[in-house]
């Protein structure tokens, strides 16, 4: 029969939940007592007793009495000590104390049979949550640190993916372009022509040079054509009647106008990757919130000390709307007499 992971997973779980108080005080002295004495300590070498588990209620307490009197902070004598190391030893006298107090109640009580049990069987390498909270009961600032530490892994995880999902959005939707205006072939057109191009599903014009650059038009005479929300665009037809038009309709209507408009209106806007925002450090939400506090308390009496949420923007400078050239002033217009016009040169 095969046991599936999940299932083992279950076991050791249901395990761990059946460890009670008196058990992780069973691990801590035990930890304790190893680290004082040895790894080879256990409760019945830290009596003195040889027979281990099989040791009788009366051994056992007559070897708690022996070792009491021994371990007794009492017992610790100050001759040839200095103070220093008299109260040294005298503390390391009183916690073995303590401790041969809870071992002597263990191994003469119920949990006896407990302990054994942990003893022939090992004692767990990995003892559970509760036991290390109870061990290294964390403080209210590790607690704030650990949650600002896992506060902006995860955001920083969230805005990671959402940047490499819109630079996958851009690289898409300039290959498709790019496609499109080339016929489909992948290879730039033989006469080394622009050529634009009509997205119906973002609205926009775009146009693809002959090195496969992709320019967004920008045309701030261009009408935006209003929308009913069911798919029907509706406009006018010039002559003040209202007009209806679906959205394959709407789409050859503004190819033709976008065709049809003066160049001179229109700036190119590069579509590159270097529009998607790289993520850092100051945009995770913990440090905007810590900074934020700080621009809001101190900063906003020292301006001097105000830092910037954002790292600045590159301008990015935009064409300028290329005029055309003035024609140049012609001579007299004189005609000859096969017809031919000509002009006289300016002196």
């Amino acid at each position: 029969m095969k046991i599936s992971s999940p299932f083992l997973l279950l076991l050791l779980l249901c395990k761990v939940w059946s460890w009670s108080a008196e058990d992780y005080e069973i691990f801590e002295i035990t930890e304790q007592l190893q680290k004082d004495m040895g790894k080879d300590t256990d409760f019945y070498t830290f009596l003195g007793l040889t027979k281990g588990a099989d040791s009788t209620f009366d051994e056992i307490s007559a070897a708690y009495r022996k070792r009491s009197r021994q371990f007794h902070p009492d017992k610790v004598k100050k001759t040839g000590l200095s103070n220093s190391q008299y109260k040294k030893e005298k503390k390391l006298m009183g916690e073995r104390y303590e401790k041969l107090s809870v071992v002597g109640s263990i191994l003469r009580g119920d949990r006896k049979e407990r302990y054994d049990y942990f003893l022939k069987t090992g004692f767990p390498k990995w003892k559970g949550t509760g036991y290390y909270y109870s061990k290294f009961r964390p403080g209210f600032l590790a607690v704030l640190g650990f949650l600002f530490v896992l506060v902006s892994v995860f955001h920083y995880i969230a805005i990671k993916i959402n940047s490499t999902q819109q630079t996958k959005r851009i690289e898409s939707l300039i290959d498709e372009i790019k496609k499109k205006a080339w016929g489909g072939s992948g290879i730039p057109p033989a006469d080394m022509s622009d050529r634009k191009i009509f997205n119906p599903n973002l609205n926009k014009t775009f146009v693809v040079k002959f090195d496969g650059s992709v320019f967004l038009v920008d045309d701030p005479t261009a009408p935006s054509a209003p929308t009913s929300g069911d798919g029907i665009t509706y406009g006018d037809d010039g002559k003040g009647n209202v007009v209806y038009y679906d959205e394959e309709e709407q789409a050859r209507r503004r190819k033709k106008l976008a065709a049809a408009r003066p160049k001179q209106n229109e700036v190119l806007l590069p579509v590159t990757l270097e529009d998607v925002h790289v993520p850092t450090y100051r945009d995770l939400l913990p440090v905007r919130l810590l900074l934020f506090s700080w621009n809001s308390s101190v900063a906003r009496y020292i301006p001097s000390l105000r830092i910037v949420l954002t790292a600045p923007k590159k301008v990015q400078q935009q064409a300028e709307p290329v005029k055309k050239a003035a024609p140049k002033k012609k001579g007299v217009r004189k005609e000859l007499p096969n017809g031919k016009v000509v002009y006289s040169r300016k002196r």
